[in-house]
């Protein structure tokens, strides 16, 4: 998963809870590429792999996804 900037984080987990918080989800590429620029339906694919990505690293089972 690629990092844009170190002065965010995509994913901040809260101690001794299994409380994680997500944010800036783009349909990036593991090394900062673009992928799908005019395709919405490649960029949604991109951007669950991300999330399957950092949530597999940080819970191994997730038990509620509330996307906004």
């Amino acid at each position: 998963m690629n990092c844009p900037s170190d002065r965010i984080s995509q994913i901040v987990s809260v101690e001794d809870t299994r409380l994680v918080h997500l944010s800036g989800q783009v349909a990036w590429d593991g090394d900062g590429r673009p992928v799908g620029p005019d395709d919405h339906g490649a960029q949604a694919a991109q951007i669950v792999r991300n999330l399957d990505t950092v949530l597999a690293a940080e819970l191994p089972q997730v038990l509620q996804w509330n996307p906004l």
